[in-house]
C-alpha cells in the first residue's frame, strides 16, 4: 500500500527557516542582551520622570559683590577709637609659708634655731613676718639667709618685726632664726605665734588691643592718636614694633605716623579692592613708679582720593502677585552715606538714608511694580543699578518674594 504525502509550500518552509535563525541569533547572543529582546527591560531603576529633570524654580535672586561702592571725592582722615583705659606697674605680694607656733631655747649648753627653705629669685624682694609672744629672760634674736646673719636683736614680748631679706638666690634658699644665750643666765626662751615669708613681686602690665582698618588697596597714610597723662616708662607697639617710647605724659594729644614696615605688616592680602589692616597694639608700662592714664586713643587712616563706584547689576526674579524684600548686606562702612537703588525698567528708585544704614543687613519692602517692566521665561527681568554718597564694602544683594 502506498501512503501518500502533504506537499509543503514554500512559504511554510520560509518561515520555518526565519523561526530557526531567531533561535540561533538569541543563542550566540549574550544572556542579559537576549533577556532584554524577549522578555523587555527587568531592572528594578527607573528612569527620573521629566518633572524630576527640571531646574527647581529659583525662589530668590542672589548677587555677591566684590568690590567698593561710593567714593572719596577728597583726601579725607577716618578715625578708628580704641578708647581711654589707664595701665601701671602692679605690685603683687605672696605668702610663700606660714609656721605654727614653736619656741626657741638657748642655755649654757647652746642656742636653738628653726629652719625655713623655700624656692626664691633675685628678681623679687622677700620679707619675713616673727610674730613674737612671750619672751623670757634677755635672749638674743638673730636672722640669717644662707647661713650670713643679716638681722640681730634682743626680742620683747608682744612684738611683730617684719625684715627685708637681702640677697636672695635664684632657686633655693634657707632662712634661719636663732635664739643665743644673752649675758649671765642660765636659759632665755622666745616664742613665736608665727613666723612666715612673703614674696613681692612686680608684673609689666600690657593693654593689648586689635584693631582692623578697611583700606583701598592699604594705600594712604596711618597714624596713631593718643594723649599720655602720667610718668615712668611706656612702651607702644604696633604688631610687635616699637613705636613710641617715653618717660612722662605730657597731657596733651600726640599724633605719631606709622612706618611702612609697620603698615605693610598689617595689610593683608585681598582678591577686593578693599583690603583689610590689622593692628595689634600694645602699651606697655615698666617699673613700680610707671602708671599712666591713656586718653582717646585711636588710630587714624589719611585715605587718598578714591574715585566715584557703582553698580548694575542685572536681574532675574521669580513671578509672584504680592511685594518684594530686597536685602542689601553691608561688611563696613568707611565713610557714611546714603545708598541708592534704581530698576530699570520701571523707573522707581529707592534710598536708604545714612541714618538707617548699618553694618550687616538693610533690608526694603519693594512693590511688585519697581521690578515687573519686563517678563522673561516667566521670571521679571531688568537692572538694578546701586550707588552710595558715602564708601562702603557691600557682600551681596539679595531680592525675594515676602510671601
Amino acid at each position: 500500500m502506498v501512503e501518500g504525502r502533504e506537499r509543503v509550500s514554500a512559504a511554510v518552509i520560509l518561515i520555518i527557516f526565519l523561526i530557526a535563525a531567531v533561535f540561533v541569533y538569541l543563542i550566540l547572543l549574550p544572556p542579559p542582551v537576549a533577556y532584554r529582546l524577549v522578555y523587555g527591560n527587568f531592572s528594578n531603576q527607573t528612569s527620573p520622570s521629566q518633572v524630576q529633570n527640571q531646574t527647581p524654580i529659583p525662589q530668590s535672586f542672589y548677587y555677591p559683590i566684590s568690590s567698593y561702592l561710593g567714593g572719596n571725592p577728597n583726601a579725607q582722615n577716618y578715625s578708628y577709637t580704641m578708647g581711654t583705659f589707664g595701665v601701671s606697674y602692679n605690685v603683687y605680694n605672696s605668702t610663700l609659708s606660714n609656721s605654727a607656733p614653736f619656741e626657741l631655747t638657748s642655755s649654757i649648753f647652746g642656742s636653738s634655731s628653726y629652719n625655713i627653705g623655700f624656692n626664691g629669685s633675685s628678681s623679687d624682694n622677700y620679707f619675713i613676718k616673727l610674730d613674737i609672744g612671750k619672751v623670757s629672760g634677755s635672749p638674743r634674736l638673730k636672722v640669717s639667709l644662707n647661713g650670713v646673719y643679716f638681722y640681730t636683736s634682743i626680742p620683747i614680748s608682744g612684738e611683730n618685726l617684719i625684715l627685708r631679706v637681702p640677697r636672695i638666690n635664684n632657686g633655693k634658699n634657707v632662712i634661719s632664726v636663732y635664739n643665743y644665750l644673752n649675758g649671765f643666765a642660765f636659759s632665755q626662751s622666745i616664742d613665736f605665734s608665727n613666723v612666715s615669708i612673703t614674696q613681692m613681686y612686680s608684673v609689666s602690665v600690657e593693654h593689648s588691643i586689635s584693631t582692623t582698618i578697611p583700606t583701598i588697596g592699604g594705600l594712604g597714610n596711618f597714624y596713631i592718636q593718643l594723649t599720655p597723662i602720667g610718668q615712668g616708662n611706656l612702651s607702644v607697639d604696633i604688631n610687635n614694633q616699637n613705636l613710641i617710647d617715653m618717660l612722662s605724659g605730657n597731657d596733651t594729644q600726640m599724633t605719631v605716623r606709622m612706618s611702612p614696615n609697620i603698615v605693610n605688616g598689617a595689610v593683608s592680602p585681598s582678591a577686593s579692592p578693599i583690603v583689610p589692616a590689622k593692628f595689634n597694639t600694645s602699651f606697655t608700662v615698666i617699673g613700680a613708679n610707671s602708671s599712666y592714664v591713656l586718653a582717646n586713643v585711636g588710630i587714624v587712616y589719611a585715605a587718598l582720593v578714591i574715585p566715584p563706584h557703582s553698580l548694575t547689576i542685572p536681574y532675574i526674579i521669580p513671578k509672584t502677585s504680592g511685594e518684594y524684600m530686597l536685602t542689601f548686606y553691608l561688611n563696613s562702612i568707611i565713610k557714611q552715606g546714603s545708598v541708592s537703588f534704581y530698576f530699570y525698567p520701571s523707573g522707581q528708585s529707592f534710598q536708604i538714608p545714612f541714618s538707617n544704614l548699618t553694618v550687616g543687613e538693610n533690608v526694603l519692602i519693594l512693590p511688585i511694580s519697581a521690578i515687573s517692566g519686563q517678563t522673561s521665561s516667566g521670571n521679571y527681568t531688568g537692572t538694578l543699578s546701586v550707588s552710595s554718597t558715602g564708601l562702603m564694602i557691600p557682600q551681596y544683594v539679595d531680592i525675594k518674594p515676602t510671601s
